[in-house]
């Protein structure tokens, strides 16, 4: 059953890997991590790949249930 956008942001933030961020805007890019809407967790296993997931990179952030990016360096 899928969890209502309160919880599954909840969730989300609660989850995040170590030393990523959500995100919200954009376009999706190689390394990013994909929410899984039917396990309710990220895609660890299947880091975002130039070339495995090149049918989606540059596809919009808003198309996805979730997107985390490695955060950058300050």
């Amino acid at each position: 059953m899928f969890l209502t956008y309160e919880t599954k942001i909840e969730k989300q933030f609660g989850t995040l890997p170590e030393g990523y961020e959500l995100i919200t805007a954009g376009k999706l890019e190689p390394g990013d991590i994909r929410w899984n809407n039917y396990q309710d967790c990220w895609n660890l296993e299947a880091i975002t790949d130039a070339e495995k997931h090149k049918i989606v990179i540059g596809d919009d952030i808003t198309g996805f249930a979730g997107v985390c990016r490695r955060k950058e360096a300050k």
